[in-house]
């Protein structure tokens, strides 16, 4: 997760993954409310104001008949 420079209240959020399985998709929960779902592994988010947060990841996998869901969390602190 990489809070911008130019705006201490965007952050950027990313799931890195290695394994074998295909993403099909990844429903982020920025903790102020805020949801967004991507296809990617790449994620986006402003904060209306300054706190710290819990991040989460719902990130779903899918390998052939077979799924599975992970949910990695992350907290940030915005400024």
């Amino acid at each position: 997760m990489k809070v911008n420079e130019a705006n201490g209240k965007q952050v950027a959020t990313e799931v890195k993954y290695l394994g074998s399985k295909t993403i099909s998709g990844i429903k982020w929960e920025y903790g102020d409310g805020s949801t967004e779902s991507t296809t990617g592994l790449v994620g986006n988010h402003t904060y209306a104001s300054a706190g710290t947060y819990t991040v989460k990841a719902r990130v779903s996998f899918r390998d052939g008949k077979s799924s599975c869901e992970v949910d990695p969390t992350k907290n940030v602190s915005i400024q």
